[in-house]
C-alpha cells in the first residue's frame, strides 16, 4: 500500500493546476521527512518501532559501547553453539567446561561431573558416577526449597530455605553439624539483625547482644552470668556452677565459690529448698536489707533494719524492735499482727493500747482497732 497519494490535475486552469500542484508536492515533502536519511540528514529518528520482516541488518560494526548491538562473532569467545547444545569454555582451566543439551535435559556434554538433573530441578557438580560422593548440589525446586549440598564418602551436609520459607542448616549424614571458623574469630548468630548468640573463641557462649567472653567451657547470659563445668553429676556436685536435674537430690541449681557449696535452690516432687550449707539463710529486699534470716540453729529472725542482732536459738523467733510511733496504723486488714517495740510507756498492763515515748519493751498485737500489749 502507498504511503501517499497525490491528487491528479483535471484541469490546466492556471489557478486550479498550481493549487492542486503545490498541494502534491507539500505531500511528497512530508514523505521524505517521514523517511530514513542514508547520510543522516535530519529529521533522522525512528517515531515507532522498526520491523525487519525476517530480513538481516547486514555488515554491523563490532560493538564499541554499552548501546551497540551485538554480533555472533563477538561471542565466540564466550559461547559457542552446536546443535542443541551451548558450550560456556572455563577462562581459566583448559578443557574444563560445561555443556547443556536440551533434549534430555540431563546430560551436560561431555564432562560427567557438570550435570543439570531437571527431574529434581537441581544443579550437580563433582563426581556424580562415583555413587553420589564428593558432589556440590544446588537446588532450586519449588518442592524442596532452595537449597546448597556438599557430600563426600563421609558425610553430607546441606544449608538452604525450605519450601515454609525457613532457613536451616543441618547435618544429613556423618557425625555432627559444626559450625566455625578457619581463623580466631568468634561465631555470631542474629536474629532480626540483632546478634542473640556468640560462640568465642575462647571455647565460652555469649547470649544476649554484648554479652562478653565468659571463658572457655562457659556460659554468660547478658544481665547474669552462669557458669557451668564440664562434669556431668547426677545430684549435687563439689565443682564451679552445678546445674543439676534428677538425681537423688532432685531438680537442683548449686552456686559455688571455688569449691564450696555456698547456695543452692533444690525441689522435689513435695517441697523446695532454699539454703547454703555453712552458713545462714538471709532473705532480703532491694538494696540487701533483710527482711528474714533462717538460721542453723533452727531459729528464725524478722525485721527490717540490717542483719540479724543475734541467733534466737532453736525453735525460737527474734523480732527486729521497732519504735511506737513507726508502727503500721491499725485496722482490720493488720488484725492478728504481732510486733516488738523498744519505747513503750512504762507499767503497761496486757490488753492496754501501747504509747511510747519511753524505754520499755513490749511485744504488741493488732486487734484490728489499735496496738494493744500482750506480752512483756
Amino acid at each position: 500500500m502507498s504511503k501517499i497519494t497525490l491528487n491528479s490535475i483535471a484541469s490546466l486552469d492556471t489557478i486550479l493546476a498550481a493549487t492542486t500542484i503545490n498541494n502534491n508536492m507539500t505531500t511528497i515533502q512530508t514523505a521524505f521527512d517521514n523517511t530514513l536519511s542514508r547520510d543522516g540528514t535530519t529529521p533522522n529518528t525512528m517515531g515507532a518501532n522498526l520491523d525487519m520482516n525476517s530480513f538481516r541488518i547486514l555488515n554491523l560494526p563490532a560493538p564499541a559501547s554499552a548501546l551497540d548491538p551485538v554480533r555472533v562473532q563477538d561471542l565466540s569467545s564466550y559461547v559457542v553453539t552446536t546443535a542443541n547444545q551451548i558450550t560456556v569454555p572455563n577462562s581459566t582451566t583448559v578443557g574444563s567446561v560445561a555443556f547443556f543439551n536440551a533434549t534430555n535435559g540431563q546430560t551436560l556434554g561431555t564432562d560427567p561431573n557438570f550435570i543439570w538433573d531437571s527431574v529434581n530441578d537441581r544443579l550437580q557438580i563433582g563426581t556424580v558416577a562415583a555413587a553420589g560422593n564428593n558432589v556440590i548440589q544446588i537446588g532450586i525446586g519449588s518442592a524442596t526449597g532452595r537449597y546448597l549440598d556438599v557430600k563426600n564418602s563421609v558425610g553430607e551436609a546441606q544449608y538452604g530455605v525450605d519450601s515454609a520459607g525457613q532457613v536451616y542448616a543441618w547435618c544429613v549424614s556423618g557425625t555432627a553439624t559444626i559450625f566455625g571458623t578457619q581463623g580466631a574469630v568468634p561465631v555470631d548468630f542474629y536474629t532480626n539483625n540483632v546478634r542473640t548468640l556468640r560462640l568465642f573463641v575462647s571455647g565460652g557462649m555469649g547470649i544476649g547482644t554484648g554479652a562478653g567472653d565468659p571463658g572457655t567451657n562457659n556460659l554468660r547470659v547478658v544481665g547474669s552470668v552462669l557458669q557451668v563445668n564440664t562434669t556431668a553429676n547426677a545430684g549435687l556436685g563439689s565443682t564451679l556452677g552445678n546445674i543439676c536435674s534428677g538425681g537423688s537430690a532432685g531438680g537442683t541449681f548449686s552456686m559455688f565459690s571455688g569449691a564450696s557449696e555456698i547456695g543452692r535452690f533444690q525441689g522435689t516432687t513435695d517441697f523446695f529448698v532454699l539454703y547454703n550449707s555453712a552458713q545462714s539463710m538471709h532473705v532480703a529486699t532491694t538494696g540487701g536489707t533483710y527482711n528474714c534470716t533462717f538460721f542453723n540453729s533452727g531459729g528464725t529472725f524478722f525485721g527490717n533494719n540490717g542483719a540479724p542482732t543475734a541467733d534466737p536459738g532453736a525453735n525460737r523467733i527474734l523480732l527486729n524492735p521497732t519504735t511506737v510511733a513507726s508502727l503500721p496504723a491499725a485496722s482490720s486488714t493488720l488484725k492478728g499482727a504481732m510486733a516488738c517495740v523498744s519505747d513503750g510507756t512504762g507499767a503497761l498492763a496486757w490488753g492496754a493500747t501501747v504509747t511510747g515515748g519511753a524505754s520499755t519493751p513490749y511485744l504488741v498485737f493488732c486487734n484490728g482497732t489499735n496496738w494493744t500489749v500482750m506480752g512483756k
